[in-house]
């Protein structure tokens, strides 16, 4: 727990207090169920997930945190000896599992497991949300239409880290597009929480929903360590998953910003650095199915508001094109009236992120300097 003379919040991790493990064991404990969380190489990146690990080193130390590390060959006795034969099985036994380095095979082996334990919430995490490109044709034959096509259903999470921070083509977008893009029929869950506790709270519901189908989380890189990314220990003992959060801080806005994700935060500190006072910023924490009713209610709050969408993602990839689509009335969508939603974003772009780090800054300083001027 945090030391006495530290706030009591839990963010999304900390290396060195239990404020990293505070929401997986809160999850185990409210979700009674067991818990099987698969890792690329897992422990040797500081992502969401890489310390919630058991691991005993040669000379009879110990690390303990939250799971279990089950691949490891060179101390088969102890595992053994833990949770071998003879030994009591718990039901609810929270196991992390590292796997090979292979999103092909290890993601076809966690949807093909969620489908014969059906109560287990079973979670396939890459390195960067990208590497599950290498499992393409899972996701096209199994996750996304298996329901449809042969009534087959799994409620698999995949957490695929996401987000625009200056590390390059390859290591920035988990191509959030490409899964909206494959949403219709209620086939999958698609969400991007920016708060620990409403990704709790998801990932709760998620175990819980009896209408099993599959989840695409799109989990926080630097957001591990930002504080400004935290929750209270009470936001994970009270209340729901939030698709859409508003901001109560201000009234009767002149610009209301609907956005999702790490640019939430960018651009709370921006507005603080300009003094703004006049732009509402809303989260929109759930992306398919989108919760276009909460939006709209939260842009009547401000009936002269002008209403932008901002993404980091350039203009042809992110939530941009399935935003649009779903709130146009041209298009079919559901719309907020006389009011257009505008886009701001980086300018569209065949690869996914600039490979120049001082690009990048300039791009994302010309980004937040649009959203407050437009």
């Amino acid at each position: 727990m945090p030391q006495k003379s530290e706030p009591q919040s839990v963010g999304l991790v900390s290396c060195q207090s239990a404020e990293f493990t505070e929401p997986l064991t809160l999850l185990s404990g409210q979700v009674l169920a067991p818990y099987h969380l698969v890792y690329e190489t897992y422990g040797k990146l500081n992502a969401s997930h890489s310390n919630a690990v058991l691991i005993c080193h040669a000379l009879n130390a110990s690390h303990h945190v939250a799971g279990y590390y089950a691949n490891d060959p060179g101390n088969t006795g102890w595992w053994d000896n833990m949770v071998g034969p003879g030994k009591p099985v718990d039901t609810n036994q929270f196991f992390v599992i590292d796997s090979l380095l292979s999103e092909y095979a290890a993601m076809g082996f966690e949807y093909g497991y969620s489908l014969e334990r059906e109560e287990a919430l079973v979670l396939w995490e890459g390195q960067f949300g990208d590497f599950a490109n290498g499992a393409q044709t899972i996701i096209d034959e199994f996750i996304s239409s298996a329901l449809q096509k042969w009534g087959e259903r799994s409620s698999v999470v995949l957490l695929l880290p996401h987000g625009y921070e200056g590390q390059g083509p390859d290591h920035s977008s988990a191509r959030i597009e490409r899964y909206l893009q494959l949403c219709a029929e209620q086939n999958m869950t698609v969400a991007q929480p920016a708060s620990p506790a409403n990704y709790f709270h998801l990932l709760r519901w998620h175990a819980k929903n009896p209408a099993r189908r599959p989840l695409i989380v799109f989990t926080p890189k630097s957001m591990l360590r930002l504080k400004a990314a935290a929750s209270a220990l009470s936001d994970f003992t009270s209340g729901h998953f939030r698709p859409v959060i508003g901001d109560d801080s201000v009234q009767n806005a002149s610009r209301v910003i609907f956005c999702s994700g790490k640019i939430y935060h960018d651009l709370v500190a921006e507005r603080t650095k300009l003094g703004e006072t006049g732009t509402a910023i809303v989260r929109v924490e759930l992306l398919y199915p989108l919760p276009i009713d909460e939006m709209v209610a939260e842009a009547n709050k401000h009936p002269n508001a002008n209403l932008l969408w901002v993404q980091d993602e350039p203009a042809n990839q992110g939530p941009w094109s399935h935003i649009a689509l779903r709130t146009s009335h041209a298009h079919g969508g559901h719309g907020f009236g006389d009011r257009m939603l505008r886009r701001i974003s980086r300018r569209a772009t065949a690869s996914p992120a600039t490979g120049s780090h001082h690009l990048h800054e300039d791009e994302q300083k010309a980004l937040l300097l649009e959203a407050f001027t437009r």
